[in-house]
């Protein structure tokens, strides 16, 4: 008992498909926002040489691969986020947890490295 299917059907398929894709990856990029991990710590400008020992001992590699970039310990780098905030600060490093740090003027911005959008350097 063969079962004939028809144009439509063809095409309901398929849209029925691109839909469910759609809300899958709209559910799974909601999902990753809300389970993200960022940590965000201010500091006085006094206490900038503590903080960029203790940094460079909490995040020990010293470069990031993204999209086939290379940004290296010390570069003035700009983050675009999932969540489209925006930060400019020092590249310090990645630790074994998938996270990376940067330090700003006044606070230290410590996320894990898939909520990031995009690098650039500054």
């Amino acid at each position: 008992m063969a079962v004939q299917l028809g144009f439509l059907d063809i095409v309901g398929a398929a849209a029925l498909a691109l839909v469910a894709y759609v809300l899958i990856k709209t559910f799974t990029r909601l999902f990753s926002v809300l389970v993200n991990r960022q940590t965000v710590l201010e500091f006085k400008p006094k206490n900038l040489e503590d903080v960029l020992e203790k940094c460079c001992h909490l995040f020990p590699i010293q470069h990031l691969k993204f999209q086939d970039k290379l940004f290296k310990r010390g570069m003035e780098i700009r983050i675009r986020t999932v969540k489209n905030s925006t930060f400019t600060g020092r590249f310090i490093g990645v630790n074994e947890e998938n996270m990376y740090c940067v330090v700003t003027e006044k606070s230290v911005v410590a996320q894990e490295i898939r909520m990031i959008e995009e690098i650039s350097v500054v």
